[in-house]
């Protein structure tokens, strides 16, 4: 586990979500509202909508990258928690709605957006969902699978009534990076764990940093 290589973040995009879902600041080379289709835009949920945006303005161009990795812990709960109150009520679901709340719902929006048959893996890891993306997307490196890998991590803060399982602080994120293999010099960032993590390396990036230390051990432990 001592010898992996680092991952090279090339083009990134981030947005930041307050705890009430609103839209905050954007970094990096986020794509505008405008980037997707009015018909496609209206039915996607506010979640799908930001990995979207941050996933088309890494892309230089429809299909240039091999592999989408999509990872949220809780994934579109706004559409999802909808769909529960329409049960409640014994009231119609949405066909569309239900669509939107399954968790590869953001990377199959890409493709469609984009007009490409691109292959996309969606990760649900509890807190270290954003450290098994970046284990997924150095398999994918390592073994020649892939070339280029582009992951996209999305995930807010619980809404009522499923708040009181949340155990983060911090506000939502959506970030997408273009990774490579890189080199195995020493003072890459080393990642934490839960959105804190995320938010700590949207900082770092926004500062120049470009290389992602993957360490499963400190993710998950050493084997025994």
């Amino acid at each position: 586990m001592k010898n992996l290589r680092n991952l090279r973040v090339g083009r990134w995009a981030a947005i930041v979500i307050d705890a009430d879902s609103a839209v905050g600041p954007s970094f990096g080379s986020v794509a505008p509202d405008e980037a997707i289709l009015g018909a496609i835009r209206r039915r996607m949920g506010g979640l799908e909508r930001l990995a979207v945006r941050c996933t088309l303005g890494v892309l230089d161009k429809p299909g240039d990258t091999d592999e989408l990795v999509f990872c949220s812990r809780h994934g579109n709960v706004e559409t999802l928690t909808s769909l529960l109150r329409s049960i409640l009520a014994r009231e119609p679901m949405s066909p569309i709605a239900f669509s939107g709340s399954v968790h590869n719902a953001a990377p199959g929006l890409v493709g469609q957006i984009c007009k490409e048959r691109l292959s996309h893996t969606a990760i649900a890891a509890g807190r270290q969902t954003f450290a098994a993306g970046l284990i997924e997307a150095y398999a994918r490196l390592v073994t020649e699978e892939c070339e280029d890998v582009t992951l996209t991590f999305a995930d807010v803060r619980l809404p009522e009534p499923f708040h009181v399982f949340e155990d983060e602080s911090v506000p939502g994120v959506a970030i997408a990076l273009r990774l490579t293999l890189g080199s195995d010099e020493t003072g890459a960032m080393a990642v934490a764990s839960g959105r804190a993590g995320v938010l700590e390396l949207l900082n770092r990036l926004s500062d120049g940093t470009t290389l992602i230390a993957v360490d499963p051990e400190q993710w998950f432990g050493a084997a025994s």
